[in-house]
């Protein structure tokens, strides 16, 4: 036990050596000390090996670490051979030479990991931003691409044909263009203090003439947004049919018949479901970037014409209206509302 103490002595002695860069009459004076305390047994033949230890120290002074290693290494190994001292002495100088505990290990591999977890996280959402915007640029060129394509001709039958044509040519174009510019349509329909009187009035048969989509696109809009999947109709007890009521330029109308929860011999009720069309609101986000996009560009070209038109108010105002209608809950609360006026 005595021999424990004094080695425990002899390496905080030897600790103070390292971290304060002493010369050798420091080592000397540990080195007394050391073997001078009573209970000590370390041997004459340790003291040379000591000097010899600190005057490696001075002349290593370019590598404090590997220097402050060997002395400590050296004058443990010299003053007892035991390797549980040995071991004992390195977990008393570990802050000096960098060796931590078991616990100290395990926080800084969990903060490693973590950071590396961080890093992964990070670098997913920076690619994951980056093929969003690839992906929106294709989408952009191919939906320009397919707009100039239904626009260039109509354009170009302007000098062809008589001004009823060329209206009937226009909405046509609009019908193929998709629910933006059907809206678009309806929109000049209604203002016929900025468009000719005839083109408004062909253009008023948005309202009503838009093409129905098959019950496909219908059906898998309702599987998708229904409980039960692929067996809402059962799950729900729904039936809905298949042909619909009617047809916007957004949504589609169509009859259903809800059993009620008392089971087959109840009274069925009868209901109207309307159903966005699939693959409308990813087209209509589209096509109101677009909008917004072109917008800007006259803005900086002709901000005369811009400013007369109010072109800024017109898209703003679009674009709310639009994005209005793609929300149903809107809707169904206003018929709520509009039921209790005449409760």
């Amino acid at each position: 036990m005595e021999r424990v103490l004094c080695a425990t002595r002899c390496a905080r002695g030897l600790q103070l050596l390292v971290r304060n860069g002493a010369r050798s009459e420091a080592a000397r004076t540990v080195r007394t000390e050391a073997v001078g305390r009573p209970g000590c047994t370390g041997s004459t033949a340790s003291v040379p090996k000591l000097d010899a230890a600190c005057a490696t120290s001075r002349s290593a002074a370019c590598a404090p670490r590997f220097t402050a290693l060997r002395v400590l290494s050296g004058a443990s190994l010299s003053l007892l051979s035991l390797n549980s001292v040995a071991r004992f002495t390195m977990i008393r100088c570990e802050p000096t030479l960098g060796i931590f505990d078991e616990q100290t290990v395990r926080s800084m591999r969990t903060t490693a990991v973590q950071a590396s977890a961080e890093a992964i996280t990070k670098a997913y959402h920076v690619l994951a931003h980056l093929f969003a915007s690839l992906l929106f640029a294709f989408r952009a060129v191919f939906r320009v691409v397919r707009l100039s394509a239904l626009s260039v001709p109509v354009m170009w039958a302007y000098q062809f044909s008589t001004s009823q044509e060329f209206y009937v040519a226009i909405r046509d174009a609009c019908f193929a263009a998709g629910p933006t510019f059907v809206k678009l349509a309806q929109w000049a329909s209604t203002r016929p203090d900025l468009f000719p009187a005839e083109l408004c009035q062909i253009l008023a048969m948005t309202h009503s003439r838009v093409p129905c989509v098959s019950w496909e696109n219908i059906n898998r809009v309702l599987q998708r947004e229904l409980p039960g999947g692929h067996f809402y109709e059962k799950n729900l007890n729904l039936t809905v049919e298949r042909v619909p009521l009617a047809a916007g330029a957004i949504a589609q109308v169509h009859r259903a018949t809800l059993q009620s929860p008392g089971g087959p011999h109840s009274e069925p009720q009868e209901v109207i479901i309307k159903v966005i069309r699939a693959g409308v609101r990813e087209l209509i986000e589209l096509d109101l970037g677009l909008l917004g996009n072109a917008a800007a560009i006259i803005r900086f070209v002709a901000p005369s014409l811009a400013e007369s038109w109010a072109i800024n108010d017109a898209v703003g105002s679009f674009d709310t209206m639009m994005r209005r209608q793609l929300d149903l809950r809107v809707e169904a609360h206003n018929l709520i509302k509009f039921a209790k006026q005449f409760e």
